[in-house]
């Protein structure tokens, strides 16, 4: 079997995880304070550069090559795809407000 079960049976609840995690950050945004819709995607951000951090530094620290490298910057573009949906939703909230 190509999956396994439990992984399979954690998916339903990742999915919901980030959909309540979206529903926050749409409510964040749309509130008085412009700051409080950037939390979210400053975690998400800092989240993504944590978890980058290792590749780069077994690529330039273990045996450096340009395959390598190009591997870490597609993991932190990959990683920070969450955080280009959360700016998203805060830049989408507050151009709606504006123009309110």
């Amino acid at each position: 079997m190509l999956i396994n079960k439990s992984v399979l049976m954690s998916f339903p609840v990742i999915i919901i995880v980030f959909i309540a995690v979206i529903v926050l950050q749409n409510y964040c945004s749309k509130k008085q304070n412009k700051y409080l819709g950037m939390i979210i995607p400053l975690i998400s951000f800092i989240v993504s550069i944590l978890l980058s951090v290792s590749n780069f530094n077994n690529t330039f620290n273990i045996s450096f090559s340009m395959g390598a490298f190009i591997a870490s910057v597609i993991c932190l573009v990959i990683y920070n795809v969450t955080t280009l949906i959360f700016l998203g939703i805060y830049i989408y909230n507050r151009r709606k407000k504006v123009l309110k």
